[in-house]
């Protein structure tokens, strides 16, 4: 790396900046890739397999990779890049683990300089971690050595990893992009396309993470905790501990020269450096990042622990009697059957009432016994983490309980109003949660779903399917579709809140930090009055994708002292929010926004 011209070009240009000698420069980017390198050993990996089998029969009831075919279809002649989500630190060891067991090299995984930690820094390099900085802060020689060494190892056919969300989600949904490594990886390709890269989204399903007390911590407002080798050591403990199943789901994969082709047709005949600047290649790369996004998402794994999180979450003590949670839990089944997202997402084989005593076995929910049904909850302990269960597979049912919620407050609704409800609100659900469809698909969406409720007998339609209404309120249709609005209530509620806040102040009045940090303190008084078990509804960084979203789409203008205006289009929006959520809900976010 230190003979690469650019590397040398970065280095004269420190030693001016820095007013030192080339050689120091020289030294100091020989630091840099030091503290960067991996140091693989394949003698080293196979101990770790031995040892992690070992590990793994011990702590789950079994590791399942799903999808692995697709590894042969792309391996040939292909550059590999792993592009998983981030749920726990053990993402790391389970990929790596499940692809040895394939018969394929692990890959060289990018980890945050944070775990480089004295002795265990220099075992993960040995299994292929390589390190890199959470932010390179202007640096251009430590840009140049890195970026030159993910060139290296890409140009040598070494598969690679990465998670695109930057760290570990708490909420148990997909983060925002970061796009930083996905940048490098296309920029190191177009300066030098040796092999074809293809992606590889990874989805991890878990029934227990190891790190749920500090996540709970985290989400209950604590500062997050620097890792340290102490920790690590402790950790030991979860061996005496069982988390259930953990699922591997490869997804679709995604190769890159379509998108560069796509968004950047001269690629192949042009001449690219580190500093070519071109809006050709930022869309390719946000076209890439939303993509992943999307396939990560569409290769979920639904387990016992995320079904019973979704109905009984949407219960305001989280309790059912048991007859009712049964049949929701049937009713979800049914649903995913009959409509499935994905060929890719898989879904457990256990019937109810297996799924229910599957979960009462890990410790996950309590019964309470009584004579007219037994009642079934969520213990104290697990009442906030289970969202972030629930939250893993939120995407699977987001269309059919937006539908439902046109129903909270309405008792029929004409199918021209659900398609105008369904469209002024998806795009925005469909940002946060990398849904699939896109907006011109949506109409057809629309019908399928509702046509699936139908079947499900929790819609009802007049012959000509033109004016649809929900169940008898005493009926077991009328119960789930309530308990399926619930998964996605709590979006337009937020939703409603942010824009009820715009309007109280008017336009031109705030700025987009004043508005997201109102939006925030009036969420968790919310949360705090009527016990929300979900601390993503206060979440900041959801009301300022909320905020640029409108931005995006003309809702919303930056005025002048970058104010932010509006017109009556967002008015409207408010008017079509009224219409599905209930009038007490409305009273009660217009009573926190109007103190």
């Amino acid at each position: 790396m230190l003979r690469a011209r650019v590397v040398r070009q970065a280095a004269a240009a420190e030693a001016r900046d820095k007013k030192i000698s080339r050689r120091q420069a020289l030294l100091r980017a020989r630091a840099y890739g030091e503290e960067i390198a991996a140091n693989y050993s394949h003698a080293f990996v196979r101990f770790l397999a031995l040892i992690f089998t070992r590990i793994w029969n011990r702590v789950y009831d079994g590791v399942i990779f799903s999808h692995a075919d697709s590894l042969p279809q792309v391996a040939q002649g292909n550059e590999i890049v792993y592009v998983p989500c981030h749920r726990s630190h053990m993402d790391y060891l389970l990929l790596s683990y499940a692809i040895y067991n394939q018969g394929y090299a692990i890959p060289h995984v990018a980890a945050g300089i944070n775990l480089n930690m004295p002795v265990i820094g220099r075992l993960l390099r040995k299994g292929g971690a390589f390190f890199i900085r959470r932010s390179f802060g202007g640096n251009a020689l430590y840009t140049a050595v890195f970026m030159k060494y993910l060139a290296a190892i890409m140009a040598r056919g070494h598969s690679i990893e990465y998670f695109i969300e930057g760290g570990r989600s708490r909420t148990g949904r997909l983060l925002q992009p970061k796009t930083g490594m996905l940048t490098m990886t296309v920029r190191s390709y177009l300066r030098d396309p040796v092999r074809p890269v293809v992606f590889m989204p990874v989805y991890f399903g878990y029934e227990r993470i190891v790190e749920a007390a500090t996540y709970v911590s985290e989400l209950s407002g604590k500062p997050k905790k620097k890792e340290g080798f102490l920790d690590l050591v402790r950790a030991v403990r979860v061996l005496r501990e069982r988390f259930g199943e953990v699922h591997v789901n490869l997804g679709e994969p995604l190769h890159l020269e379509a998108v560069l082709d796509q968004h950047l047709p001269e690629w192949r005949t042009r001449t690219f450096d580190d500093d070519t600047r071109h809006p050709g290649i930022n869309a390719a790369i946000n076209d890439l990042a939303g993509t992943i996004m999307q396939r990560i998402n569409a290769a979920a794994a639904v387990n016992p622990i995320n079904l019973l999180a979704l109905c009984l979450l949407a219960t305001p003590r989280s309790a059912l009697v048991e007859q009712d949670l049964l049949r929701q839990l049937q009713f979800y089944l049914g649903y995913l059957a009959t409509s499935p997202y994905g060929d890719r997402v898989t879904v457990t084989r256990l019937l109810p009432a297996e799924i229910l005593a599957y979960a009462e076995s890990l410790g996950m929910v309590a019964r309470d016994p009584h004579k007219l049904g037994d009642v079934i909850r969520m213990t104290d302990a697990n009442a906030v983490l289970t969202t972030y269960y629930r939250n893993n597979v939120l995407h699977l049912f987001a269309m059919p309980s937006l539908i439902a919620c046109a129903f909270i407050a309405n008792a029929e609704m004409r199918t021209e109003d659900i398609q105008r409800l369904a469209g002024r609100i998806y795009p925005y659900v469909a940002s946060e949660l990398f849904l699939k469809w896109r907006e011109d698909e949506l109409p057809q969406v629309v019908i399928r779903t509702l046509a699936v409720l139908r079947e499900r007998g929790v819609l009802e339609c007049n012959p000509e399917q033109t004016v649809w209404c929900r169940p008898p309120p005493a009926s077991p249709g009328a119960m789930q579709l309530s308990l399926l609005s619930q998964l996605t209530l709590q979006f337009i509620e937020r939703y409603y809140l942010a824009i009820a806040i715009l309007i109280e102040a008017g336009p031109g009045q705030i700025t987009r930090r004043a508005l997201a940090e109102r939006c925030q303190l009036m969420a968790q008084r919310m949360t705090l009055l009527y016990g929300f078990n979900s601390p993503e509804f206060f979440d900041r960084a959801l009301f300022e994708n909320f905020i640029d979203l409108l931005r995006e789409r003309r809702a919303l203008r930056i005025g002048e002292g970058g104010n932010l205006e509006f017109d009556d289009v967002l008015e409207q929006v408010a008017r079509d929010a009224q219409i599905v959520l209930s009038e007490q809900i409305r009273h009660s976010i217009l009573q926190v926004t109007h103190d």
